[in-house]
């Protein structure tokens, strides 16, 4: 898979399953500087989890999920779920 980040072009051929995920996508974390826990939590919710679903379903409390969340949402530049979605969308693959 070939997407465009920014000036950079940047071919995905690893990809990553997260227990109880209905999508399969390219592993996104490493190319968008996301760490594994945020990188699992951004995929249930864009699977339709809320925070305190996804929290439960990983084990974690809502607060550390809370924290990985708006690190995330600080990383990619996005302040709502539905930008969030938009940038992550070019990784998803089924």
């Amino acid at each position: 898979m070939r997407i465009t980040l920014g000036d950079a072009d940047a071919f995905i051929l690893a990809f990553s399953d997260t227990a109880g995920s209905r999508q399969l996508w390219a592993d996104f974390g490493p190319a968008l500087d996301l760490t594994s826990a945020e990188t699992t939590l951004l995929k249930r919710l864009v699977d339709g989890a809320t925070v305190t679903e996804a929290a439960r379903d990983l084990g974690v409390s809502l607060e550390t999920a809370r924290t990985h969340v708006k690190r995330a949402y600080a990383k990619l530049g996005v302040s709502s779920r539905e930008e969030m979605f938009a940038k992550i969308s070019p990784f998803r693959m089924s």
